[in-house]
């Protein structure tokens, strides 16, 4: 088994969250950290733990085996809006 890259790993997880339009303590949940430890993983500050990386990867890991279809959340489009003429004639 090749060792874990820190880096490489929340790397990988802050993809996961840009895509996942996820709440972070919803995400926190889902993961098994408190949201200010999820808080601090974003603010990068302290560095991580090695407890902490192994629960991103293994999350991230597992996510990365879900359907390709997701969760079906996504995230709010634009809708197109009708051109209306606003003069107004006397």
């Amino acid at each position: 088994m090749s060792e874990l890259d820190p880096n490489e790993t929340l790397r990988e997880f802050h993809e996961y969250f840009a895509r996942s339009y996820e709440a972070r303590g919803k995400l926190a949940d889902r993961i098994g950290i408190h949201h200010v430890t999820l808080a601090r993983v974003f603010a990068g500050s302290p560095t991580p733990t090695i407890k902490m990386i192994d629960k991103l990867r293994m999350f991230v890991d597992a996510e990365s085996k879900r359907l390709p279809h997701g969760n079906g959340v996504r995230p709010i489009e634009r809708v197109p809006m009708e051109n209306r003429d606003t003069t107004v004639s006397n």
